[in-house]
């Protein structure tokens, strides 16, 4: 068992750094109490008893005022031990709160492959509460187990058959408990996994409710959703019936072992070997035994429960993306926004994207990308945002490559806007601050987008806290919103993907007149399927199958490419 408390310790501990002084109080504290618990529960016990017995009055008092001082001094170290357990849990559910945030922002696109969300929400919500006391067991398990130990080899000084009989009824019931432990965790590990999979149908349900009422989807969903729940209610009832075994069966073996103990104590009485203090000197070290190896048992079943949460949060942890590039010590920020692809070439998993791609984006021009669907416009905006590394070629941003330069000027530079936007749940202010605290240019950012007056009708204005769907704002003020955090970010190159396609045509036509007036101090470059808006841009660069087939002004495309004459005929 303690083999096996040091291999989960060893993993918890290898989560994040632990403070070496909580550990160390928490093993002095939980000893004295151990010491002051044999005392009051046994070993005092046996004295007033044979002081009683002996008619010595004097000794009985001493013994008595000896004991009511060991519960003094009992309470008092268990109340350390409380007072630091607290402080503890606190230190290690805060640490480890700031380790996951910090593995989960440094993720790559690809994680939900290997991780589902539900399963991360899961793992950073319950798990991380769970194991957060998990030192508490810990040390409650190796202190407990040196007392058993020290109380066996007491029972045996007393009388050797008696000890034999006792560490024989011990260790039957300790090899029960274990056994019934290891097979409830094999199970709680399914049911943990099928929960993930409810909490990711239950997820499904909510982003997708449009489609399941437009297809009549409920039914099979239905099915689908109660196949899960079905297999969840089997590994639960299987956990369930070992943990039952474990807490009303098993203690039939010590319990048959104490009377086993009365029936040799009581001969023993009978042949005249024993006293009364003596009996109730081994009657206590049992008693107190089979509570501590209750109580050792009860721990080691939070600990393998809990294995299951360290192992799921390791996994949160030592998540390696496979995509995300070390950046350069380049520092020089005083950048322009001149791009160019340069021999460009891209496989994601196994399937060319780009081949050959050669490409400048200008400053103070409006640059659209333009293709049908997986034709490669993605690809590029990730390589820009240095999501993937690159086969071939190089990217030049003011004729530096962009993995020479340092994260901070980097980002500071390249900025996107999504196609759909994300605001957070906090106040307009609140995201606004996120990219650039001070209200004054907040407000000439949103001034600059035409939203500014949009958030001064609402109840609160700036202050107006938005939900976590941002429903009090419609698409296209989202869009306006995110265009203004983007603005703060100071940043030269503006990164647009399909920022129109949701949005009605005069949000469009007010984008399109925007980005006119952007591009006099930045270099924009934009996804883009609707045909108003290719028709604001400068420049345009038309893809299909992951190469360029165009490239040139509206005007001259329409006038010379077919391909981009059919895409002319697509509804915007």
């Amino acid at each position: 068992m303690i083999k096996g408390v040091y291999e989960i310790a060893k993993k918890h501990w290898s989560l994040i750094p632990h403070k070496k002084i909580y550990i160390i109080e928490r093993l002095i504290s939980k000893t004295i109490g151990s010491i002051f618990s044999i005392l009051i529960y046994a070993v005092l016990p046996s004295l007033i008893v044979k002081a009683l017995t002996e008619g010595d009055q004097e000794q009985t008092i001493f013994w008595i005022i000896v004991i009511a001082v060991c519960y003094l001094l009992h309470i008092i170290s268990y109340y350390w031990n409380y007072w630091i357990d607290g402080i503890d849990n606190n230190y290690v559910y805060c640490k480890l709160k700031d380790a996951i945030f910090n593995a989960l922002v440094k993720y790559d696109l690809d994680y939900h492959k290997n991780l589902s969300t539900s399963r991360v929400i899961n793992t950073t919500a319950a798990d991380v509460w769970n194991i957060s006391s998990l030192n508490d067991s810990i040390v409650d398990c190796i202190v407990t187990f040196f007392k058993i130990i020290v109380m066996l080899c007491l029972i045996l000084m007393t009388n050797v058959w008696v000890g034999l009989l006792a560490i024989i009824i011990i260790l039957g019931y300790m090899q029960a408990i274990e056994r019934s432990n290891n097979r409830m965790v094999y199970y709680l590990r399914k049911q943990r996994k099928f929960q993930d999979r409810i909490a990711g149908s239950l997820s499904e349900v909510l982003d997708g409710k449009l489609e399941i009422q437009v297809y009549d989807m409920f039914s099979k969903l239905q099915t689908r959703f109660q196949n899960i729940v079905a297999k969840f209610r089997i590994a639960y009832l299987k956990k369930r019936f070992y943990m039952d075994l474990r807490d009303s069966g098993l203690p039939m073996i010590y319990q048959i072992g104490q009377v086993l103990l009365y029936f040799v104590m009581l001969i023993y009485v009978f042949q005249g070997k024993f006293t009364v203090d003596k009996i109730v000197l081994l009657i206590g070290y049992y008693d107190l035994m089979v509570t501590d190896v209750q109580y050792m048992c009860n721990c080691s079943k939070t600990l393998k429960t809990h294995i299951v949460a360290v192992d799921r949060i390791q996994e949160v942890l030592d998540y390696q993306e496979k995509h995300l590039l070390s950046f350069g010590e380049n520092e020089q920020d005083d950048i322009t926004g001149n791009i160019s692809l340069c021999d460009v070439s891209f496989r994601y998993e196994e399937e060319p994207t780009l081949q050959h791609i050669n490409a400048v984006f200008e400053h103070n021009q409006v640059t659209a990308i333009v293709g049908k669907s997986g034709s490669g416009k993605s690809t590029i905006f990730n390589l820009l945002l240095r999501l993937y590394p690159l086969e071939e070629g190089i990217i030049l941003l003011d004729g530096i490559p962009i993995y020479d330069y340092a994260r901070k000027v980097y980002f500071s530079n390249v900025s996107v806007v999504n196609q759909k936007p994300f605001v957070f749940h906090m106040s307009i202010r609140q995201n606004l601050s996120l990219v650039d605290p001070n209200h004054k240019r907040q407000e000439e950012a949103c001034k600059r987008v035409g939203i500014h007056d949009i958030i001064m009708h609402l109840p609160e204005g700036y202050n107006t806290i938005l939900t976590e769907n941002g429903s009090e704002l419609s698409i296209g003020e989202k869009q306006l919103l995110s265009l203004a955090r983007t603005l703060l970010s100071k940043a030269e190159v503006l990164l647009f993907d399909e920022i129109t396609s949701s949005l009605d045509s005069k949000t469009t036509t007010h984008i399109a007149s925007l980005l006119k007036e952007l591009k006099k101090d930045h270099t924009i470059i934009m996804i883009t399927h609707k045909p108003e808006m290719m028709r604001a841009s400068d420049n345009i660069i038309v893809l299909s199958h992951g190469t360029i087939v165009g490239c040139g002004t509206h005007r001259e495309l329409l006038k010379e490419n077919e391909y981009y004459q059919r895409l002319q005929l697509r509804k915007g």
